[in-house]
């Protein structure tokens, strides 16, 4: 009658013998909820993966796989073009691209925030990271040097209450001397 062994003596043992109706009643409801539990458990973590990758994806394409960070030799700016077709050279290597960061206070009255800044070659960013796909309003290209245009995320663009082409002081740490640090202001156009 049954070709499945397991089946056939789960099935036995789920009917009551004695024809009781309320041991078969709670063996079918407790057979219910665990039922219940795995398949929310299973959808969860199907969920939670995907929510992983996708998170993994987003943050991996505004940032590069790997960096090489040059210590300062005096105050000469190292040759990375030199740098970046060695390392182009190596295996599994798709592109590279020069940057520099500093730490800096966004000036916008009254708000002052503490933000990261990131210089970058728009010509070359494109090869290690995916910047130009999250921008939402104005273009990388806009990134020309000498023009003072930076491109800010939605969050602090939000908090100094920043829109497209406004202007927005920066105050950058720059060591002249020896003993201190003197801040420099540089004022900006904003690209979101």
């Amino acid at each position: 009658m049954l070709n499945s062994l397991p089946l056939f003596v789960g099935l036995r043992y789920v009917r009551a013998r004695s024809h009781k109706f309320f041991v078969s009643f709670i063996t079918w409801i407790s057979l219910l909820c665990v039922c219940l539990g795995v398949t929310a458990l299973i959808v969860i973590l199907s969920v939670m993966n995907g929510l992983e990758g996708d998170l993994r994806d987003r943050l991996l394409a505004l940032s590069a796989h790997a960096r090489i960070f040059v210590p300062p030799q005096s105050h000469s700016v190292p040759d990375w073009a030199a740098l970046a077709a060695r390392v182009r050279q190596s295996a599994n290597v798709t592109g590279a691209a020069p940057f520099i960061e500093i730490e800096a206070l966004a000036v916008r009255k009254p708000e002052m925030l503490p933000v990261r800044l990131r210089g970058i070659d728009p010509q070359h960013e494109g090869e290690v990271a995916q910047v130009a796909k999250s921008i939402v309003e104005g273009n990388l290209a806009d990134l020309t040097p000498g023009s003072d245009r930076v491109i800010l995320g939605r969050g602090i663009s939000q908090m100094l209450g920043l829109g497209l082409g406004d202007s927005l002081t920066v105050l950058v740490p720059s060591s002249w001397s020896p003993v201190c640090s003197t801040p420099r202001y540089r004022t900006s156009a904003h690209s979101c």
